[in-house]
């Protein structure tokens, strides 16, 4: 399961990070959707797409944003590796 992150205000955008390896790609999912029930929060506005194996939480004021991704096939986001 791969994390980015991003805050506009601080011009900080994080690389894309491993933040934890499953067995499985349903487990992965199950990771993903943990994760996001974890960081979402009613201030937000939510793009759940955990089916598909993504997800993005946006702060209230844009400023802020967390995007999750279940890579296929052991594929990283942004197409190599683990």
């Amino acid at each position: 399961m791969w994390v980015n992150s991003e805050v506009v205000s601080a011009s900080v955008v994080s690389d894309w990070t491993v933040v934890q390896a499953f067995s499985t790609r349903q487990d992965c999912l199950n990771g993903l959707r943990t994760t996001f029930n974890q960081i979402k929060g009613t201030t937000t506005t939510n793009v759940d797409q955990i089916a598909a194996g993504s997800f993005m939480v946006i702060t209230a004021d844009r400023k802020a944003s967390t995007a999750g991704k279940v890579p296929p096939r052991r594929r990283g986001p942004k197409g190599g590796g683990r």
